[in-house]
Order: C-alpha cells, then structure tokens, then sequence
C-alpha cells in the first residue's frame, strides 16, 4: 500500500487522500505506447459517481501534469484524445433504476 501514497504536492485531479487515483502502472503504460505511436483506445468502468474524478486524472496526465509521468510535447500530442471535450465529459452510460441490475441501461447527461 505504501508504494501507491502520493509523495508529491497535492494534485486533486492526481490523487485522492494521499493516495495515487489510477495505479502509476496505468499511466506509465499509456505513456509508453504513445511513444511507440501504437494505437489503443482507453475504456474506464467507473460506479459512476467517480466519474468526474477519472476524467480529470486522464485529463491531467494528457496534459503533462503527473509529476512521475512527464510526457514530451509531441507524445502529448498523440494523447491528447484522452482529454475529454467537455461536451464528452458529462455524459454517462447508467441503469434506468440503479437498484435493479435488469433494468435498461440508458445515455445520461449530467452536470458537475
């Protein structure tokens, strides 16, 4: 456990309690297969109420602000669709009644 504490200045969109928000292994992969120039597509399973924080720590690491993960400005460039628009940030995909596990799935907007 001690390996994920955040050992840096705090960075609401990195880290949460002292702790990392994604495992640096996530981060680090991403980096390097945007130096490989591979081409991957991210998928993140959230209980939705994170989502907003997910988006934001995807949005900092393409941007370069991981302190651990910095990235050079023409990796960022190949990233830079992990930063959601924020028409892409506010939707979600939800259950019609979230207590029922049968119920339909449904396109939701929200707001933060």
């Amino acid at each position: 456990l001690s390996a994920l504490q955040w050992r840096h200045a705090p960075k609401a969109a990195l880290e949460a309690e002292g702790y990392h928000r994604f495992l640096p292994a996530f981060f680090y992969t991403l980096r390097e297969l945007a130096r490989q120039g591979r081409d991957f597509a991210v998928v993140i399973r959230t209980f939705g109420v994170d989502l907003p924080n997910v988006a934001s720590a995807l949005a900092a690491f393409a941007d370069g602000l991981h302190p651990d993960f910095p990235i050079e400005e023409d990796i960022r460039n190949r990233i830079k669709g992990l930063r959601p628009s924020d028409a892409d940030a506010h939707w979600a995909l939800r259950r019609a009644d979230r207590s029922d596990v049968h119920s339909t799935i449904q396109l939701c907007h929200y707001e933060h």
